[in-house]
């Protein structure tokens, strides 16, 4: 067996001790790996002029520069063109893995992803690669041996979109997928009714559009899920410029620079949202604090009987201010992830049957009938007591202040058919307008209607309902109609009398 010669320049973060230890974990009697770790870029040029490799494992960036990494690139691939440069890179810095393509390189990684088999799996490929530049070398022609070098799947169209020349790049990464784009994409195949077949309709029409010369180039991404991991891929078809037409297709992974976009966009929404909301924070506590500044000036002048109204006025907001921080604070102490040893058992109907009893006097005041349905002896859930009985307050509490007259109707039920206990909660009040109905879960909105009632409301309730609810594996309807009035409907899974021991 033939030693493989690996040489490795790796830098970044101490990287270099862990691929060397992953490659002499590989090396074995059967197949020996020699590996030579170099520090400095004229080292590794030094080595590589006096000594054969077999392939290159090489870190990017090299001391935080992008441009000196890439340099070293170009002039190992100038000096040794036959031998497989891997190039390693960061999470960070996944861009520089294309431009290293770009700049010779057979492949490109992530570093923090590499693994001993993964490892292996890279050896393979580039020796493999490197048979077959040796073969088209020796079979002769400069164009044969640059075609099956290119660093990336490659596909050669005629104008009529019948594939003439599939590269050996293509030919191993269809050893290793089952995607039919790349398993089935052979000389002498229709292109465009593959991408058809297999239902890739967008492709085609980029070929086709490049083919007729409607576009010189055209890029596009598409998925793959491949042993359930969603692999993603970019094509780039570019018209051929010689007379009889036709198009070249690459095709590279692009899997972690996707990856990362959608994170940084994620990333970008929560931050617009929090902005959002602390704008929002800032108007709501400056509303209160200039009328209680406002009332508190009016005592100070009034006389005895003014003066009682004024502070009676300015205890009003000293509550309703007392009553947004602690929504507020209560919504942030809400986790995002249940802690499982937190809940346990608990009768959902006897929670509701307490809260419609504290609540009674609230809508008797109002004049508003308050009723609650029978409800079943043993509607278990799996929960947090308080949190549930947050969510019944908030939504009786709404039901109540923003029903002028009429009614309040509350019932508790097992569905069988969902295995879920529903609670539903039904006014006759205002209503909610079909514009305003998608955002009353955000936190801070209150809809034009509620704000012109004379309650107040903190407009985190609602938001603190569906977070609790979330949290319980549970789901939230809402119909509404205005001036007819809102139903709000709970869905909690039920637990069975067996479960709760």
């Amino acid at each position: 067996m033939i030693e493989k010669r690996i040489l490795v320049f790796v830098l970044e973060n101490g990287e270099n001790a862990h691929i060397s230890n992953l490659l002499s974990a590989l090396s074995t009697d059967a197949d020996p790996i020699h590996i030579q770790n170099v520090t400095s870029t004229e080292a590794a040029l030094a080595l590589l002029q006096e000594e054969p490799f077999t392939m290159i494992f090489l870190g990017l960036p090299i001391n935080h520069t992008i441009g000196d990494g890439l340099n070293l690139l170009l002039q190992m691939h100038q000096l040794k063109p036959e031998v497989p440069i891997i190039v390693l890179v960061n999470q960070k810095t996944m861009g520089l893995g294309l431009q290293a393509l770009e700049f010779g390189a057979f492949a490109y990684y992530s570093s923090q992803h590499v693994t001993a088999q993964s490892l292996r799996q890279i050896i393979n490929r580039a020796t493999a690669k490197q048979k077959i530049l040796q073969a088209a070398q020796n079979e002769g022609g400069l164009d044969n041996v640059l075609f099956h070098s290119f660093p990336a799947c490659v596909v050669v169209l005629n104008e009529l979109g019948q594939v003439t020349a599939v590269n050996q790049e293509w030919q191993l990464l269809g050893q290793e997928t089952n995607d039919p784009l790349i398993t089935q994409t052979q000389p002498g195949v229709d292109f465009l009714q593959l991408c058809r077949q297999i239902k890739k309709p967008d492709i085609a029409i980029a070929v086709t559009k490049v083919l007729e010369g409607k576009q010189a180039k055209y890029t596009l991404e598409y998925p793959w899920k491949q042993d359930g991991i969603m692999i993603w891929r970019m094509i780039c078809i570019t018209a051929l410029r010689w007379p009889q037409g036709g198009a070249i297709l690459t095709i590279q992974e692009v899997t972690d620079i996707v990856v990362n976009q959608i994170q940084l966009s994620t990333y970008e929404d929560h931050i617009t949202k929090l902005q959002s909301n602390v704008i929002t924070l800032v108007h709501e506590l400056r509303a209160p604090l200039t009328s209680m500044r406002l009332y508190l000036d009016l005592a100070k002048r009034a006389d005895a009987a003014k003066r009682k109204h004024y502070l009676s006025v300015l205890k009003q907001e000293i509550i309703h201010m007392e009553q947004f921080v602690d929504e507020i604070l209560t919504l942030s102490r809400l986790e995002e992830v249940k802690e499982a040893g937190l809940y346990r058992p608990v009768n959902f109907g006897d929670l509701v049957e307490h809260v419609v009893l504290v609540q009674q006097p609230v809508a008797a005041a109002k004049e508003i009938a308050l009723t609650l349905t029978a409800v079943p002896d043993t509607l278990f859930v799996q929960g947090r007591p308080r949190q549930l009985t947050r969510v019944i307050t908030n939504l009786l509490s709404n039901a109540i202040r923003y029903t002028k007259a009429g009614e309040v109707r509350v019932s508790v039920a097992r569905d069988d058919a969902t295995h879920h206990i529903v609670l539903t909660v039904a006014d006759s009040g205002m209503g909610i307008d079909p514009t305003v109905l998608p955002h009353i879960f955000e936190p801070f909105f209150r809809s034009p209607r509620a704000q012109n009632t004379a309650e107040a409301g903190t407009g985190l309730g609602l938001a603190i309902v569906q977070r609790i609810v979330a949290l319980h594996d549970g789901y939230i309807e809402v119909t509404s109609e205005l001036n007819k009035g809102t139903v709000f409907r709970i869905f909690l899974p039920a637990l069975d009398p067996s479960e709760i021991g």
